[in-house]
C-alpha cells in the first residue's frame, strides 16, 4: 500500500490530480474524467501524453510494491469482452486457489 500511496502524492505534487479521486486506467490513459483541483490543472492534465505519463507513474508504482506480480495477456479473437470475461473468470479461480487477490491493469498500446 505504501507503494501506491506515493505513487498518489506524486501524481497530485506533478499534475494536482486529488488524492481521494479513484483511478480507472482506462479513464486515465483515454483523457475522460476530471482529476484535478484546478481547471488550469485539468486543462493541462486533459493532454494525452501527460495521462499517459501519470498512467506509466502509477503502473511504475505498483511495480515498486514487494509482493506483485505482473503479466500482459494478448487474445487475437473478434469477441474481446468473451476473452476479456474469460481470463478475468481464470485470474479470480486462480487468485482463491492462492488465497490472493488480484488487480487488472489493461495496457493501452498494442500486444507485443
Amino acid at each position: 500500500m505504501h507503494c501506491w500511496l506515493e505513487g498518489r502524492k506524486r501524481l497530485t505534487a506533478t499534475w494536482g490530480v486529488r488524492e481521494h479521486v479513484e483511478l480507472h486506467g482506462n479513464e486515465l490513459a483515454r483523457g475522460r474524467g476530471a482529476y484535478c483541483e484546478s481547471e488550469e490543472q485539468e486543462r493541462i492534465f486533459k493532454n494525452r501524453a501527460v495521462r499517459l505519463g501519470a498512467y506509466d507513474l502509477m503502473l511504475a508504482a505498483l511495480a515498486g510494491c514487494g509482493a506483485l506480480s505482473a503479466t500482459t495477456v494478448c487474445c487475437a479473437t473478434a469477441h474481446m469482452p468473451t476473452a476479456y470475461a474469460r481470463f478475468v473468470e481464470h485470474l479470480e479461480r486462480w487468485a482463491a486457489d492462492v488465497d490472493t487477490h488480484v488487480l487488472v491493469v489493461p495496457r493501452l498500446s498494442g500486444c507485443g
